[in-house]
């Protein structure tokens, strides 16, 4: 948590502290868990210590459209407060851990801290950013632009939290995960990471993925980091 916030602004000792007293108990996950079910009481607000998650819809005949995808240092939960019924689900993709924080607590950081009350509030704001761009992404891309853009966001957010120095990084996502993300099949998915793979732009090895050519992404799918709070070229630096 603190890791996360001081990528926001500079932590007095006192927030530190705060931070440090306020992280309830860390609940773990094993991958494939749903944390959050859809249609029950959302049961805690966490930030994200270690592991993917993605955050889901299924439709009654089985159907499942991912809405967004989790990372170290993200908020969940924090809109209990004002819808307490999960209208989405949230599983985990692989080993979780997440530190909980109670409504008091919460409310108490409002009162006593108002910096991280605002880089709370920011957060969650980015986080209907990249909704607002998901949706940009379904709508008005290309299979390819999709691949490409995404794979980009999840690259950028990882340097902007530390956990990623270099163009390669640990890399869980399957290519149903991506189909379901991406509103394409999953034969769909395996052909654009094929073409990608071909023309030299990305490649997998390990569970790790490499972006071999950040420039020629980027223009591929029109990557513009400002709605992620950053510099527009921040993805070629």
């Amino acid at each position: 948590m603190i890791r996360r916030f001081s990528r926001i602004f500079t932590l007095t000792d006192d927030e530190r502290r705060w931070l440090e007293a306020v992280a309830g108990p860390h609940r773990t996950s094993s991958p494939r868990r749903d944390i959050i079910q859809q249609g029950r009481p959302i049961p805690f607000v966490a930030v994200v210590q270690d592991g993917w998650l993605f955050r889901y819809k299924r439709r009654e005949d089985g159907r499942r459209q991912i809405l967004s995808f989790v990372l170290p240092g993200d908020l969940v939960g924090l809109h209990r407060r004002v819808v307490p019924v999960g209208g989405h689900a949230l599983q985990s993709i692989t080993p979780t851990r997440l530190a909980t924080m109670s409504d008091t607590q919460i409310s108490a950081l409002a009162a006593e801290q108002p910096r991280l009350a605002d880089a709370m509030f920011r957060l969650s704001a980015l986080e209907l950013a990249m909704m607002h761009e998901h949706a940009l992404r379904l709508g008005r891309m290309s299979a390819r632009e999709r691949v490409a853009h995404l794979l980009l966001e999840l690259w950028t957010r990882l340097r902007c939290t530390g956990e990623c120095t270099s163009t390669r990084f640990f890399f869980p996502l399957t290519q149903e995960m991506l189909a379901d993300a991406l509103g394409l099949s999953v034969m769909h998915i395996h052909r654009m990471l094929r073409d990608l793979q071909n023309e030299e732009l990305i490649s997998f090895e390990d569970r790790r993925l490499t972006l071999r050519d950040t420039e020629a992404l980027a223009e591929l799918a029109e990557f513009d980091p400002t709605y992620l709070g950053l510099r527009r070229n921040f993805a070629l630096e």
